[in-house]
């Protein structure tokens, strides 16, 4: 086949193509194809085009012969087809792709053919558009370096990743003006707290609609500001720009009637953006423009323009439906892991859970046991929340068995408390005896499996009327507890009632109390209840703590006021910390000593804000929590639309798993994060497993639990849609956490040798250090083992670093890390000092290299780790081969070889392709991102070897070629080579 195409003009081209064949050729059909959709305008003289809607099935529009055909596109544009055009139009709006099909003829088409050709013009037509010049206007700008550029709060939370100079929206095109050309100003910035009341622009330009590209910030539904638009004859014509309507938050950028999202961006915690609106002007000759803001919000316009002709917005959204095809197969789904196969992981569990006796804590803080102590555990767990750990006998039995056979090893008992109380009682602290005896099977039968258990004395029970708790405020969350505990003796004593009532209850089913079984390792006092987080949830509750922090200050500090607002204040964090921790201690002393508990405690389990050292020093384990894109709410808390960054944490060496944790640990203390996810949608988070597992062992951590396997007993039982939090259903998040089994709680992954501390003195608050760790030393973690001291306690094998070398202002002593970490700062390439482990974040890229795993992320190209060499990854990607037998790589008989790819629902509706807003949670089936991957593998020898495609409850789909070498063994990965998806393979050698 022959094809040109010649360009004519900026606008159009000619395109010429003559297909031949050396014989005559039955032939059904010669055409050019294209897809349209369905909102586009196709004029043909003479047609009516106006089109009935969609049957259940595609049909034939209509068939014309014509010498030219208009297509309105997206934005405006007009496309022009001409030549001697056989055209036909097919509906395919019922298939979910929404659009018609146009095909144009070949000349002839179908027959014995021995040639045939299409000649045709192709221009594109644009409505006028002009940019309006808003240099003089501008009064901010995008970047905040620290003097109040964008909204004012700080490089960290600006519009720095604007750095486009033209946006198109259509065929309206943008111009952003570049600050460091204007005196730092880019945006003209009106509203709230603004010291420009209005900005004036003269006109020159013509067009009967103006374009904004704008957002607001402090957002409030209503007039965000005013447009007063002047003509020559003297006239003038006002429009309101309304919030939720014509403009939205710059934070989460959510499309409105008239705000459809042109660009979006990050900052280090949020997806970020801008709106295109459009109104239409009363003339198209306008000369003067006036913009007043409101004071209840921030209004930031960044470019103006004027324009010929509305644009379509439906015709701009691009909305992306999961859905089986070229991208996608559907995925088989397993509940159970077959017994006895390369998937069954209980082997790894040591049953049952308890039988040395007590998880205590070693001389470096480490789990071991009780009567056992030369043996060290780790623990990698899942969470159970709401009615998914009150269950019948037999599913709780199966629920158990299923967690063994994945391996987890322990499971933390979570929101819990509000179903063990009896909804008929008039207080919160009466038990619910049927919940409660649901909740002791579940125990008992986790506990004979071998899986220990952690669990929170307080959660979210809602406290009631009955209680007789004064400070209760009937207008405050549910989880005003969080914040009452601190300054109410009432609530604390509720607190007490309940966990006596709860903890010295006896077990029918193992015969003993919580306090008394040695499989319940690890017991939270509260969860998640920072007081910074909480103390001002409520009007009420906020007056109670501001009148105490005046006595306070009266006390302390008798020349000081209370500054507004008072978080501002370091002597407020002083008071907060201080009320944290007396009653902190005074919850742990009742567990420990009026209770007598044995178990481990712990508390303030989030955050790694320097001074929580100071109490969780005294406490028995440090836990912490943190999340990887976890969806925000632009609308309503946990209601549809979700929102997500989708970015890759392999990608950044700000990302919040695993780096946000690594500076939390206190060396000598056992250091657990209880709760962790890598959510569904983040189309990266196949990385989660080996970002998770490989830094985990290299800070040498004691535990990890995932956020959680379900929130109800339907999910425990039924294949359900996967949802963001919950993955009982989700395959990629079970094989990952396998692959989490085996480099942390195995250990493939070595600790550090090295270690650097940061001191915190006893008197930290009274100074002006930083009261959040510097990102500069979380980074550090990527490196070697990082952490926090106390007091004059000194940790052996841990060198004490200032707080210039933690922010990266002064070398650090150790030369090795140094260099390492001058290559991370200059290059963003973090090389672990063992060695094991690689994260290029310039290049989105992770390897792990270790003797019994190797392990590449990546979601482009040709990469190699150790034995492991992965040829035309092109999606993101988890490529882990890991020995089965523990023994060395290239001399284990049996290898499992994960290949992680993206694991979606069916029919779940995104904004658009970059999938940052989730409109509905889809429907089963689970659908698998396709993809290739050419696999070779550095296995000397001459033994033959087998790569079997493993099903994902384990069992064996069949094998699959591959080509043995003297030094290698080389076969392709396609998890389409059988029909409902292959995410692991057994790479087995045999006996010749």
């Amino acid at each position: 086949m022959k094809l040109a195409l010649t360009p004519l003009n900026r606008d159009s081209f000619t395109y010429n193509a003559e297909l031949s064949f050396a014989q005559k050729t039955e032939t059904l059909g010669v055409m050019l194809s294209a897809l349209i959709p369905a909102s586009s305008k196709i004029e043909i003289p003479g047609q009516n085009t106006d089109f009935p809607p969609p049957e259940a099935k595609h049909v034939d529009l209509l068939y014309a012969h014509c010498q030219t055909v208009a297509i309105e596109l997206g934005g405006g544009d007009k496309l022009e087809i001409k030549g001697d055009l056989r055209i036909k139009i097919m509906d395919r709006r019922s298939e979910q792709r929404n659009a018609f099909e146009l095909r144009l003829y070949f000349s002839p088409s179908k027959g014995n053919l021995v040639k045939s050709d299409l000649r045709l013009e192709f221009s594109v037509k644009s409505p006028h558009c002009t940019t309006v010049d808003l240099r003089k206007a501008a009064n901010t700008g995008f970047r905040d370096d620290g003097h109040g550029g964008w909204t004012n709060q700080g490089p960290s939370n600006d519009m720095r990743s604007m750095t486009e100079r033209r946006i198109n929206v259509g065929y309206v095109d943008f111009e952003i003006i570049n600050q460091d050309e204007n005196d730092g100003r880019a945006v003209v910035y009106l509203g709230l707290k603004s010291k420009d009341k209005n900005a004036v622009i003269d006109l020159r330009e013509k067009g009967g609609y103006l374009g904004l590209l704008h957002a607001t910030a402090w957002t409030k539904d209503g007039k965000a500001g005013e447009i007063l638009v002047e003509y020559p004859d003297g006239t003038a014509q006002l429009i309101t720009v309304e919030s939720g309507r014509d403009v939205g938050n710059w934070w989460i950028p959510l499309k409105l009637e008239n705000g459809f999202v042109a660009w979006m961006g990050e900052t280090r915690k949020n997806s970020i953006g801008l709106y295109f609106s459009q109104f239409q002007l009363r003339r198209d000759d306008p000369v003067k423009l006036t913009l007043s803001g409101n004071d209840s919000q921030m209004w930031l316009i960044a470019a103006i323009s004027l324009f010929e002709k509305k644009v379509d917005m439906d015709s701009l959204s691009k909305e992306f439906i999961t859905a089986d095809g070229n991208d996608w197969l559907v995925l088989q789904s397993h509940r159970d892991i077959m017994p006895g196969s390369p998937l069954d992981f209980s082997g790894q569990l040591d049953a049952p859970a308890g039988k040395y006796g007590r998880v205590i804590t070693d001389g470096n803080g480490h789990f071991t046991f009780e009567n056992k102590s030369d043996s060290r555990i780790r623990f990698v767990g899942t969470n159970l929340c709401f009615t998914a750990q009150f269950l019948k006998k037999k599913d709780a039995d199966s629920l158990a068995e299923r967690l063994a056979r994945s391996g987890y090893n322990a499971v933390r008992i979570h929101h819990h408390d509000n179903y063990l109380i009896d909804p008929q009682a008039t207080d919160s602290v009466t038990l619910n005896q049927d919940y409660l005896d649901k909740l002791d099977y579940l125990i008992y039968a986790l506990k004979k499996r071998g899986i220990y258990i952690s669990t929170d004395i307080y959660t979210s029970r809602k406290i009631k009327a009955g209680d007789g708790i004064p400070e209760f405020d009937p207008d405050a969350r549910s989880t005003q507890p969080k914040a009452l505990l601190p300054i109410s003796s009432h609530m604390r004593e509720n607190w007490k009632t309940f966990a006596h009532k709860w903890l010295t209850h006896r077990n029918p089913y193992t015969g003993m109390t919580l306090l008394e079984d040695p499989a319940i390792f690890y017991i939270g006092l509260t969860n998640e209840n920072n007081i910074y987080q909480w103390w001002n949830m409520s009007p009420q509750i906020a007056a109670r703590y501001l009148a105490l922090f005046q006595q306070w200050l009266r006390k302390h500090h008798p020349e000081e006021k209370v500054s507004s607002p008072p978080s501002q204040s370091r002597f407020f964090h002083t008071f907060l910390y201080e009320l944290q921790e007396q009653y902190t201690m005074e919850l742990y002393n009742y567990i420990k000593d009026e209770l007598k508990a044995k178990a481990l405690l712990g508390d303030l389990n989030m955050h790694n804000k320097i001074p929580l050292a100071l109490i969780r020093n005294k406490l028995d384990v440090v836990d912490n929590h943190k999340y990887h894109d976890h969806p925000k709410f632009p609308a309503q808390s946990f209601k549809y639309p979700y929102s997500f960054r989708q970015y890759s944490a392999a990608a950044t060496l700000d990302n919040e798993v695993p780096g946000i944790l690594f500076a939390a640990r206190i060396f000598g203390k056992a250091y657990m994060i209880t709760e962790y996810k890598f959510c569904a949608p983040n189309r990266f988070r196949m990385e989660g497993g080996p970002l998770i597992g490989a830094y985990a062992s290299l800070q040498d951590w004691d535990g990890i639990f995932k956020f959680a396997w379900a929130h109800s007993s339907r999910t425990v039982n039924h294949d359900n849609p996967m949802g963001s939090l919950d993955y009982a259903n989700d395959p990629l998040a079970r094989l990952s956490d396998q692959l989490t089994m085996l480099l942390f709680r195995r250990g493939d992954v070595a600790a550090a040798t090295e270690a650097v501390g940061l001191h915190v003195p006893e008197d930290y608050l009274e100074s002006d250090a930083p009261i959040d760790c510097p990102r500069k030393f979380s980074q550090l973690g990527f490196i070697t083992r990082i952490g926090l001291f106390t007091g004059d306690k000194r940790v052996s094998g841990v060198e004490p670093i200032s707080l210039a070398q933690a922010e990266g202002r002064e070398k650090l002593n150790n030369k090795l890390l140094e260099q390492k970490r001058d290559r991370m700062f200059k290059t963003g390439i973090a090389e672990s000092s063992n060695g094991e482990l690689v994260l290029d974040t310039s290049n989105g890229v992770f390897s792990v290299n270790t003797p019994r795993s190797a392990v590449i992320f990546a979601t482009t190209g040709s990469h190699r780790s150790g034995i492991l060499h992965a040829d035309g990854i092109d999606t993101p990607t988890t490529l882990a081969v890991c020995s089965l037998d523990g023994n060395n790589l290239k001399s284990s008989g049996n290898i499992l070889l994960f290949h992680l790819t993206d694991v979606v629902d069916n029919g779940i509706r995104f904004q658009d392709e970059g999938r940052r807003i989730m409109f509905n949670a889809g429907k089963l089936p689970h659908l698998l991102r396709r993809a290739k991957v050419n696999v070779k593998l550095a296995i000397p020898g001459d033994a033959p070897v087998s790569v079997v495609a493993l099903n994902n409850n384990g069992g064996i789909y069949g094998t699959v070629p591959s080509t043995r070498l003297p030094e290698s063994l080389e076969f392709t990965a396609d998890n389409s080579c059988y029909p409902h998806g292959v995410m692991v393979y057994l790479i087995k050698k045999t006996s010749k």
